[in-house]
């Protein structure tokens, strides 16, 4: 009897955290959906590249930046990936 409760137990656990993993997935989602525009630190991170390499860039005008206010800078990803494909392109 105790087994077949451990065993129900940990069914239940496995449940549950596969349940959370899939909620904190889609919070991830759901906050890209509603922050459109990213900051350096989330390019660097996407991309994987360090934060200095992002700003470097940025001073080159090797890659767009959105907007600037109050000390912020943000990108859109997809223009950001653009560019550094077409740098790449044109060598």
């Amino acid at each position: 009897m105790t087994e077949r409760l451990e065993d129900l137990l940990t069914t239940a656990v496995r449940e549950r955290a596969a349940a959370c993993a899939e909620l904190t997935e889609a919070r991830a989602r759901i906050r890209e959906l509603e922050e459109p525009y990213k900051t350096a630190e989330q390019v660097a991170f996407k991309l994987g590249y360090s934060v200095d390499t992002i700003y470097d860039w940025v001073q080159a005008e090797k890659i767009p930046v959105v907007f600037r206010a109050g000390g912020q800078i943000r990108f859109d990803l997809t223009d950001v990936v653009a560019a550094l494909k077409e740098a790449e392109n044109n060598g």
